[in-house]
């Protein structure tokens, strides 16, 4: 938890964050410019087996997959492949999939910036018995691999202050097997795959 900072989870291969019998809790708190961002080189997996995950944040919280290198090779702290190369000289490379598992429950939520899951290579994956993705700005989900959302015994609600874009190159799958499936957006809704587009509550 960062009460007044910026909370940057990197790492160059695999990001894994894993709790098998409490919560998985992570935070920024205060100010406006404080995000949180997680950021595996090679794929992210976070994981609360039998209990609730959380992630809050008072800005952007994003969750990409992909490494950023300056001109002499060394990481750099950036979330999304747009961030790095707006420095002259960074290189980003592709990463993995990304697994976001709450044994009862997965929460990301932003107050005031964007939620943004990003797989560059591989599938996006958010699991739990309820799932609630909130943001004060836009909610975007992006894998080249499919898409995979789903509420095994609550519902499964994305309310988005500004545009939702779900957008895969494989399907797009959202499923709640008990609960309501609610999509909303103040502004622009588009869920959008190559192969499927499937909703089933």
């Amino acid at each position: 938890v960062s009460s007044s900072g910026t909370t940057s989870l990197v790492a160059g291969t695999t990001m894994t964050i894993q709790s098998t019998s409490g919560p998985v809790n992570i935070q920024s708190q205060g100010a406006a410019n404080a995000p949180v961002s997680i950021v595996g080189g090679t794929g992210v997996s976070i994981m609360s087996l039998d209990n609730d995950l959380t992630l809050s944040s008072a800005a952007d919280a994003t969750i990409s997959t992909g490494l950023c290198r300056d001109s002499s090779g060394a990481p750099v702290v950036a979330a999304t492949r747009v961030v790095c190369e707006a420095t002259t000289g960074n290189v980003w490379s592709d990463g993995g999939e990304i697994a976001v598992t709450g044994g009862t429950g997965v929460t990301i939520t932003s107050q005031t910036g964007d939620v943004e899951l990003i797989a560059e290579t591989g599938e996006a994956k958010i699991q739990g018995a309820s799932v609630v993705l909130d943001s004060g700005g836009d909610v975007t989900l992006t894998s080249v691999g499919p898409v995979s959302m789903s509420s095994t015994s609550g519902p499964f609600d994305i309310i988005a202050g500004g545009d939702l874009d779900v957008s895969a190159t494989g399907a797009v799958e959202i499923e709640s097997t008990s609960g309501d499936i609610t999509l909303t957006a103040a502004e622009t809704l588009t869920l959008e795959s190559i192969t499927a587009t499937s909703l089933t509550s």
